[in-house]
């Protein structure tokens, strides 16, 4: 299978278990997710194709926004947090490693010598998305970044955002920093509640943290 195509249609599958309320459908979704963990590499993004003959090359606007895109859903349909834990790998570790001096991302990069890459040694670099899937996942992840319910908020995923919105009729806004360094990635979260309406603020700890 061609991944952006696999992860795409197993997309519109979670979408169908949310619209009709079929199990069947979900279950369908969680096992293309589960089947594919084994094809993933160990930085989180995925082959253009899997058992392909890709060692290094990858379509991260496609393909890995793809698999961001269908972990994000399953998480959306099912709380569970293992997806988020995936997708967070995917993107903040490969997508943002795959970036180029100019802002776009590589596309077919390669060191294996056997592929007919667009540049054997570096890839292309390419400002560009066949889909337009790239840019409307990102929005994804901006708006799942933090989210409310009824009990009060929750920090999901470690990127920067600020948040004012409003909670029984009382302002409430949420920053949240990220800081990276070499060795460490600092969460800093700052609430403002001047009504001092009482609510709760869950925050996802991810699987990799130690503290």
């Amino acid at each position: 299978h061609q991944t952006h195509s696999y992860f795409g249609v197993a997309k519109g599958v979670v979408d169908l278990a949310m619209a009709t309320g079929e199990d069947k459908y979900l279950k369908q979704a969680q096992k293309a997710f589960d089947d594919s963990l084994l094809s993933l590499w160990c930085t989180g993004g995925v082959s253009e194709h899997f058992a392909g003959f890709w060692e290094c090359g990858d379509e991260p606007g496609c393909s890995v926004m793809d698999w961001g895109g269908l972990c994000l859903r399953l998480y959306k349909a099912t709380g569970e947090v293992r997806y988020l834990d995936a997708m967070e790998l995917a993107i903040l570790n490969h997508y943002l490693a795959a970036q180029s001096d100019n802002g776009s991302t590589y596309c077919a990069r390669t060191l294996n010598r056997q592929t007919t890459g667009y540049d054997k040694n570096r890839g292309m670099k390419t400002d560009f998305c066949c889909t337009q899937a790239t840019g409307w996942f990102l929005g994804q992840i901006a708006v799942q970044t933090i989210t409310a319910n009824n009990d009060g908020f929750s920090s999901n995923l470690p990127f920067d955002l600020d948040v004012t919105t409003k909670r029984n009729g009382n302002t409430v806004r949420i920053n949240q920093k990220i800081h990276i360094n070499p060795n460490t990635i600092r969460q800093e979260l700052y609430v403002y509640n001047g009504d001092k309406a009482p609510f709760d603020l869950k925050i996802r700890v991810p699987y990799w943290s130690d503290n």
